[in-house]
């Protein structure tokens, strides 16, 4: 109530205030103020231990004595049972107060002068209970600095100790290792005598066994070549045999057809030869005269008859079938519905198709020579009508599955006269139909038939099949659909032709696909033409969408020395740029998004690469850019942001841009390009690769600024430029200082250009550069490139070529004249003493030009030689043999392991790759993971290590997968140069199986980390992150990274028995994180929960978390009816709904 919010308590001026209305004040005392009160005794301190039960900090006690008593009296009177107010904010609280006559007489001077000498007491004995607590502390400190001097005295004897015993046995190991090598020596050159003996003896015994070997397999070979005379002699006794009878049957066979034909016409009243054909068939009626068409049993038997038999009875039927009345008029009305559904046929594409599977079923249950060649001609004329493609398919597939019966019954030229020629003669719907039959059957077995059929068609029919897509109906779906069918065939045909290089074809696969692009080129270049000279007319459309298509989906195929995309574009951009015609049919080819978005992407992302320039560029996508989202995404963002890309290729873009985009979308495209250079973020991580292709973007989108007339906004893009500049001249990369050095003083002189026609002069920015080759190659990237001729194989390098031959000639005609002069000049070498050279000096080890010799250096055998080996910094292979000697010692705990393990793995941690190492990263990460199992306690300092300040992040992620490996290894899930043969581990699974033998199972391993998870678990999230780390800004990746491995941990740790405190303490860990910004942090969260589901098992999970799956569910479903969220934060959340919904259905 009289608290005036500086003073913690109530304000005695406030107070005095007040009671000064009732009466002048003499005194105040209010003993909560006083701090030293509260120690003296009760009977004049004034503080009262009765009548409140709130303490002095709620309700106060306080003194007042007036000058006079009407003012003790007016006071008295006018506070009886009555309560303080007081007004805040419009708002009255209200106080009790209590009002009594002080009979302690509490100020009066006695009482004041107790109280002064009391509180000089307490003061003194606090002061000198300090200062011996002082003088305890210093005690204490001081025999601390003895105890450790002590203790660091007797730590120095010690390792003087063990560094003697240490070289005692270093000495007794060289003696005994000499000892061993001497006695190895010997063993050696023991062994080496009994080998020569072993190896004499065994080549004898060899040529022994091959000589007899050699004399057995002359008496067989003259064995079998008496065989296979005698087996060719009966071969061509049989060949001939065949011949005869094969040329007999073919006699007997025209005889009977001409008998056929003969009787036909002597009979008005009797069928044609197509009825004839009929009733021999095996597919005629049965008759009520008793007589039944053949069926297969009848078959087998007619063909174990001979073959005048056989027509005697088909002869004898049909003329017993004529006498009868009842078969004319049986025939005659077969013919008149077979008409009729011929005509019903033609009319309906579902009696096509009926017809075409009639033929199918014909041709695979014929076995006669004579209905293969009828249903063959049959077929013939149905692929000359126009149909639907699918009503071909049955019967173009029935022939390429049949393909041995036809070889086995028709003859080389009945083949090459009835099936090779029909891809010429029958309809476009036929050929599509044709090509998906025969690319269908290449993934079971290709057939010679169908590889013929596909030579003609690219010979004679693929070019004129592209050409009259533009003629196409598109109103005509089952067409189209064709067509569509037909593209993705023809795109996948050269890896199909590839994949039967292996089979024993006759047609040359190289030769085919040579046909097919010859053909596919053909016919692009003619469908161009012909839409254009069709366009010429009035009135006139064009269908480009199916060439659109093969365009986008083929556009990698290989065509000669290039591929589809460039020879297209190189057609459309050769034509005359002034006409407009091509320039539609261009913009057509290339503008429309019918294909799909990530096929029209897909498609401008090679447009843009293949151009070579911002002219080609408009041509083929025009003022598209405006309304195309899809062509802002790939020019803006993909080609810019998402790959490095050569700098013609940038200086087309940001043209395209300024020339045919939104002035806005050129100034937003620099803004943002301006943003990532200048970040810190992209300055600390980015490679260097991604750093120069940054700074080329800038200086090319920044050189164009003043061109498009954007001279007004130079203020806001420096603004964003600054930082960035001020914070590369603070880094120590040369290559990053310089960028930020050229950028900025291109961008000021850009500036500048502006400022002196406004006649506006500022002090300019103006640094000194080294001109190194990264500085000549920011000052070219801004030139405007020149486009290069295209230049025929191999005149490119002719001038280079007969310059290299002048130099040899000349270098050889120098060499010529030296010669001379050496021979001429040299002196007599009678006066040298001669000498032999050794064989080792004689054979020198060439080495190639890249190669570098070989160092190699003795492995240390101690821990500690080997720590100190690796500051080495100008032998590389004193530091190799170190780094590659790491783990082995770890492994086998070598001496002083245990003192220096939490050392060791920090070096490894921090350890540069100096000398350029092969496998630096892996042997140093297995080095890491080494030390962490054989001790686990160091996983504490590496935590540490991990969230300290001067630490790159690459070493933080290596830690993180350290972690990670090491509880792997200890699980027993993996071990380390050990690879689990998943195939063997079958193999044992299904003998067991059938053994029925049940054992148990072997070279089990413990799991050792579940006693030691509480090291690698608790502190990577206890210990809290200092300001250098952000992870709700720059880095939330690594927060991600850090949850990911705590979950990790949390699955390999299933078995330990904290595992409910481990997953307790995580997820009040992860609970303010599930609305984190980063999308990556909420899916570690997510990740984290599924963890915490699997490794519990569904009653403990219940105990322990019950109560807040409601809380998880609602966010959950949150989560995944959001339209801000991504797909994998959907997907994955459904997955953990289903999850936890499955934990507690039963409750």
């Amino acid at each position: 109530m009289f608290q005036d919010g500086i003073v913690e308590g109530p304000s005695e001026v406030d107070f005095k205030k007040a009671m000064e209305v009732y009466g002048h004040i003499r005194m105040i005392d209010i003993p909560y103020l006083d701090p030293v009160r509260k120690f003296m005794d009760p009977k004049f301190s004034g503080v009262q231990t009765k009548g409140f039960g709130f303490g002095q900090d709620v309700f106060f006690e306080a003194y007042v004595q007036y000058a006079e008593y009407k003012g003790f009296a007016t006071a008295m009177d006018a506070l009886r049972n009555m309560k303080w107010v007081k007004k805040i904010d419009g708002r009255y609280f209200q106080a009790n107060v209590k009002v009594a006559f002080d009979t302690t007489r509490h100020l009066s001077n006695a009482m004041i002068l107790q109280r002064d000498e009391e509180r000089r007491k307490i003061i003194t004995e606090k002061r000198s209970k300090m200062e011996q607590e002082q003088r305890d502390k210093e005690d204490e400190e001081r025999r601390h600095l003895e105890t450790h001097k002590r203790a660091r005295e007797e730590e120095h004897r010690r390792r003087e100790r063990l560094i003697e015993k240490r070289e005692k046995l270093k000495q007794e190991d060289e003696e005994s290792r000499a000892a061993e090598k001497d006695a190895e020596r010997q063993a050696r050159a023991r062994r080496i005598i009994e080998s020569q003996r072993l190896v004499d003896y065994l080549f004898k015994s060899i040529q022994i066994k091959e000589d007899r070997r050699i004399k057995i397999e002359e008496a067989k070979l003259k064995e079998s070549l008496r065989k296979v005379e005698q087996l060719e002699e009966d071969q061509k006794k049989e060949e001939m045999l065949r011949a005869t009878l094969l040329k007999q049957r073919e006699l007997r066979i025209r005889e009977r057809l001409k008998e056929k034909m003969s009787s036909a016409p002597s009979n008005s009243r009797s069928p044609g030869p197509s009825s004839s054909f009929f009733e021999d068939s095996p597919y005629r009626p049965r008759s009520r005269s008793g007589s039944r068409s053949t069926t297969p049993s009848s078959k087998r038997s007619e063909s174990k008859s001979s073959s005048a038999s056989t027509f005697e009875r088909v002869r004898e039927k049909f003329t017993d079938k004529k006498r009868s009345g009842k078969g004319k008029e049986r025939v005659k009305n077969k013919k008149h519905k077979k008409k009729k559904h011929r005509k019903h046929r033609s009319r309906s594409g579902s009696s096509s198709r009926k017809m075409s599977f009639e033929l199918a079923r014909r041709l695979r249950e014929a076995s006669d020579r004579a209905v293969i060649l009828t249903i063959l001609a049959e077929i013939r004329q149905t692929c000359k009508i126009e149909k639907n493609p699918s009503e071909y398919s049955a019967a173009i597939e029935a022939i390429l599955q049949n393909e041995d019966k036809i070889g086995k019954f028709l003859t080389g030229s009945e083949i090459t006269s009835n099936i090779s020629p029909l891809p010429l003669n029958c309809t476009v719907s036929c050929i599509l139909s044709m090509i998906t039959a025969i690319s269908s059957t290449f993934s079971s077995k290709p057939t010679q038939i169908g590889l013929d059929w596909l030579e003609q068609i690219f010979k004679n029919r693929l070019s004129d099949i592209v050409r009259d897509t533009v003629d196409v109906d598109p109103e005509n779906e089952n067409l189209l659909a064709s067509f569509d069918d037909l593209v993705n065939v023809l795109v996948s045909m050269p890896d199909r032709l590839h994949n039967l290089q292996k089979a024993r074809i006759s047609v040359s696969i190289p030769k085919l696909l040579e046909i097919f692009e010859d053909s596919l080129k053909s016919g692009m270049i003619q469908c161009f033409s012909k839409a254009r000279r069709t366009l010429d007319l009035e009135n006139s459309r064009v269908n480009l969408a199916i060439l659109q298509k093969l365009v986008a989906k083929g556009r990698h195929l290989k065509i000669q020395s290039s591929i589809f995309l460039q020879v297209c574009l190189k057609f459309l951009l050769d034509q005359n740029e002034s006409d407009q015609i091509w320039s539609r049919i261009s913009q057509r080819i290339f503008t429309d998004e019918s294909i799909g978005s990530r096929m029209y992407e897909a498609l401008a992302t090679d447009v843009f690469l293949y151009a070579k320039g911002s002219n080609d560029l408009i041509r083929c996508f025009g003022f598209h850019i405006l309304s195309s989202g899809v062509l802002r995404l790939v020019a803006a963002r993909r080609l810019l942001f998402h790959r490095i890309s050569p700098d013609s290729i940038i200086h087309s873009i940001a043209e395209y841009i300024g020339i045919c985009g939104d002035l806005e979308l050129y100034s937003n495209t620099f803004k943002d390009l301006l943003r990532v250079w200048a970040s810190s973020s992209f300055i600390k991580r980015a490679t260097p690769d991604e750093q120069k292709y940054r700074t080329k973007c800038c200086l090319i989108f920044g050189s164009k600024v003043n061109k498009f007339g954007l001279s007004q906004l130079w203020s806001e893009f420096f603004n964003i430029l600054l930082p960035g500049v001020t914070e590369r001249l603070n880094n120590g990369d040369i290559v990053t200082r310089q960028s930020g050095m050229f950028l900025g003083e291109m961008a000021n002189s850009w500036w500048e250009e502006t400022k002196e026609k406004l006649e506006e002069k500022e002090n300019s920015l103006k640094f000194e550069f080294q001109e190194d080759e990264w500085y000549r190659e920011m000052k070219s990237c801004i030139a405007e490139p020149t486009e290069r001729p295209d230049l025929a194989v191999g005149d490119e390098h002719l001038e280079h070529r007969e310059s290299q031959e002048h130099h040899l000639q000349a270098v050889q005609n120098n060499s010529v004249n030296l010669q001379k002069v050496g021979l001429e000049d040299l002196d007599s070498d009678d006066e040298f003493p001669q000498y032999e050279i050794s064989e080792e000096e004689r054979n020198v080890q060439t080495l190639k030009p890249d190669e570098i010799p070989e160092k190699k250096a003795d492995s240390p055998v101690y821990l500690t030689d080997a720590m100190e080996q690796l500051n080495e910094k100008e032998k590389y292979e004193i530091f190799e043999a170190a780094l590659f000697s790491l783990e082995s010692l770890i492994r086998r705990k070598a001496l002083g392991f245990e003192h220096l393990a939490e050392n060791l793995a920090k070096k490894l941690a921090l350890l540069e790759n100096r000398f350029n190492t092969e496998k630096f990263e892996e042997v140093r990460l297995n080095a890491i993971i080494a030390c962490l199992v054989m001790k686990p306690t160091v996983a504490l300092s590496l935590e540490i290590l991990l969230y300290s300040n001067d630490l790159a992040m690459c070493h933080r992620y290596l830690i993180l997968t350290a972690f990670v490996q090491a509880s792997k290894e200890l699980n027993g899930e993996l071990k380390s140069g050990v690879q689990i043969n998943a195939q063997k581990i079958e193999e044992i699974a299904q003998e067991a199986v059938k053994t029925l033998k049940q054992e148990r199972p072997t070279n089990q391993r413990a799991n050792n980390f579940a006693s030691v998870a509480q090291y690698f678990f608790y502190p990577l999230l206890e210990t809290q992150p200092g300001q250098h780390l952000d992870f709700y800004g720059a880095d939330a990746q690594f927060l991600s990274r850090i949850l990911l491995t705590a979950s990790e941990i949390l699955q390999t740790a299933r078995f330990s028995p904290s595992i409910v405190k481990m997953s307790s303490h995580l997820s009040q860990k992860i609970a303010l994180l599930r609305f984190h910004e980063d999308h990556c942090v909420r899916l570690s969260v997510m990740l984290c929960y599924t963890a915490i589901c699997t490794v519990l098992s569904k009653e403990v999970f219940i105990s322990v978390f019950g109560t807040l799956c409601e809380s998880w569910l609602e966010w959950l479903r949150t989560v995944a009816e959001s339209a801000e969220t991504s797909q994998s934060e959907k997907g994955l959340a459904v997955q953990l709904i289903t999850l936890i919904v499955e934990k507690i259905r039963n409750i």
